[in-house]
């Protein structure tokens, strides 16, 4: 469907959206933004990274789950200028 790669150039909204998506796979597992331990950011434009980062904290707060950026010429939505890749843990004996 086109409809769903049509994006908004805003890196913040990009973002949300982003971890909106991630959201839904934490609940399922009833897993918190405090489970993520490792984050890979991919950007097209690494003068992005400051409205990233400040919705990054919002969802985040003070946890600072490890990081790695990766500056990148394009993603696979046209339009998308931010993808997130997330490992959560789970406690064990859960």
């Amino acid at each position: 469907m086109r409809e769903e790669h049509v994006l908004p150039d805003d890196i913040k909204t990009q973002t949300r959206m982003a971890l909106a998506n991630i959201k839904l796979v934490l609940d399922a597992k009833g897993l918190t933004w405090r489970n993520v331990v490792k984050i890979t950011k991919y950007l097209t434009d690494t003068r992005d990274m400051d409205g990233m980062y400040e919705v990054l904290g919002e969802h985040f707060g003070d946890w600072r789950p490890a990081g790695t950026l990766v500056s990148v010429s394009n993603l696979s939505a046209p339009g998308a200028r931010i993808e997130l890749d997330m490992i959560a843990v789970v406690p064990a004996g859960t």
